[in-house]
């Protein structure tokens, strides 16, 4: 699995945040491949996107990994990954800075890696 330094996420988004690390925590307990995937939907609003529709909606794809990946359906989980992945990509440049779109696609592609 991945690692993500989250105090350098801090400074990918357009808020500068320099205790945003201390937010942004893997849950005690919870094993490293379901952290992967349910962290994703608080680093979706931690990146500061803008525009709010297209923070929600992969909230929300991110969330549904999730809930997939609990209900035991990886394979699921994966494809609600890969939804999430193209709508980055959509968004790169437009509505996502390229920097933000690199995290947050890097990040959604490591924690579908981890559950295959």
């Amino acid at each position: 699995m991945q690692q993500i330094d989250y105090g350098e996420l801090a400074n990918v988004g357009e808020q500068q945040d320099p205790d945003l690390s201390d937010e942004f925590e893997i849950s005690a307990g919870m094993d490293p491949n379901s952290a992967a995937v349910c962290e994703m939907e608080g680093l979706v609003y931690m990146c500061g996107i803008e525009n709010g529709g297209i923070a929600n909606s992969l909230a929300g794809k991110a969330e549904n990994a999730c809930r997939k990946h609990q209900q035991g359906n990886d394979n699921a989980a994966v494809n609600k990954l890969n939804a999430f992945i193209n709508e980055v990509e959509a968004q790169r440049g437009k509505h996502i800075p390229e920097g933000v779109a690199d995290v947050l696609a890097g990040y959604a592609a490591a924690a579908g890696q981890s559950l295959e």
